[in-house]
């Protein structure tokens, strides 16, 4: 129930900044400013932050629950629950991310899942394998005495889990923009060149990946959709066409133009 409850409020919080990217990279694609860096940024966000966000949202979420002034995400305070270390005290910032990171590593890691299932059927205090290798359990706190514990340094607490919530912001963006630049360059270009305008089409063999243009306005999605129905390699042959009767201009591939 605690789980369920954390993934609801980690689902609403996904939506919300999903919808806000959305609405900011439709916002900068129609003012017809196509040729910026920050374009590609929050089109490579628009892609992959359901997959980050999937990866990233309960570990983190977790991590900043760990380090709050109640010591738990809102699922597990609700529900009376906390994360201690092998001393009984709870989980410092280093402790709570180092934590975090583990549980990354054996979700990810072939069996890890298995793993983590066995670990927690089988072992004394019944501790997940992340938890099993840094001495951390998670209790119930049937008494109520954890809540009512005196916690030290909410202040600190506080500024932990904004530089926290920043640094998760830094990181969602900086990852995105790394795979929007490796994908991208691992695939090809189609470069056309005129004195109207310029545009570079970047591509693979299934979609168009993304673009930038001078002096001329192109919408990806629609474009995309018929690359998909006739072909990739006939809607480079069919824009070539198009580019060349109305601009005058030329279009290249690795420096080739492309031929019919």
């Amino acid at each position: 129930m605690a789980i369920l409850r954390d993934y609801l409020r980690i689902l609403l919080i996904g939506f919300i900044a999903y919808t806000v990217i959305f609405i900011i990279n439709i916002i900068i694609r129609s003012s017809g400013v196509v040729n910026d860096s920050i374009i590609n940024t929050f089109f490579a966000l628009q892609i992959f932050w359901p997959m980050l966000f999937i990866l990233l949202g309960h570990p983190f979420y977790a991590m900043i629950g760990d380090i709050s002034k109640n010591h738990a995400s809102k699922g597990k305070y609700k529900r009376n629950i906390f994360v201690l270390d092998k001393n009984g005290n709870f989980l410092s910032f280093g402790q709570s991310f180092l934590r975090m990171v583990l549980k990354y590593v054996t979700l990810i890691l072939p069996y890890g899942l298995i793993v983590t299932i066995i670990t927690m059927c089988c072992t004394k205090k019944k501790q997940a394998i992340h938890d099993l290798i840094l001495g951390h359990v998670v209790v119930k706190d049937v008494d109520g005495s954890l809540k009512t514990k005196n916690i030290n340094n909410q202040s600190q607490n506080k500024v932990l889990i904004i530089f926290t919530i920043i640094g998760g912001i830094i990181i969602s963006f900086v990852v995105s923009f790394l795979i929007f630049y490796i994908s991208t360059n691992l695939s090809r270009k189609l470069v056309c060149e005129s004195s109207m305008g310029n545009i570079t089409i970047i591509y693979n063999k299934n979609q168009l990946v993304g673009f930038s243009a001078e002096g001329i306005v192109y919408d990806i999605d629609t474009q995309n959709e018929i690359a998909k129905e006739i072909g990739v390699d006939n809607y480079l042959i069919k824009f070539n066409d198009w580019f060349k009767s109305n601009t005058f201009g030329t279009c290249t591939i690795n420096g080739e133009e492309i031929s019919n």
